[in-house]
């Protein structure tokens, strides 16, 4: 890390803090698409909270986490109370899409611990 250049610094923190919380992001993107999260918003188009976790067969509150996950990453945008998907999310992680990464997001979760859309599921919310 620069000790001279402050910005070169936010730099390096934010590209670690990445590494170090990219198993998060890669956790909550394929639960996402596990879920058909972004397929489904491509094709209902908005929808709130209790619409998503309903569509989703998901409790609330896990929903909640999954979603705020996701806007966080730029993947959902929020407006008043209604999710839909960020222009990336739309193009990249939509079944209905021909740039559709899905088969990659899908392989890379075979690889990686289970769990994550079973905890989703189990919530009792």
């Amino acid at each position: 890390m620069s000790s001279t250049d402050p910005s070169a610094q936010e730099r390096d923190i934010e590209k670690l803090t990445l590494i170090l919380g990219g198993h998060i992001c890669f956790q909550t993107v394929s639960a996402a698409v596990q879920l058909d999260l972004f397929t489904t918003l491509s094709r209902s188009g908005p929808l709130s909270r209790s619409d998503i976790a309903s569509r989703l067969g998901v409790a609330e509150k896990p929903v909640r986490i999954l979603l705020s996950g996701c806007t966080s990453l730029g993947l959902l945008q929020k407006q008043d109370s209604l999710y839909s998907n960020s222009p990336v999310a739309q193009a990249m992680l939509t079944s209905d899409s021909p740039a559709n990464v899905l088969a990659i997001v899908i392989m890379a979760a075979l690889h990686q611990l289970p769990g994550d859309v079973f905890l989703l599921r189990c919530y009792p919310g």
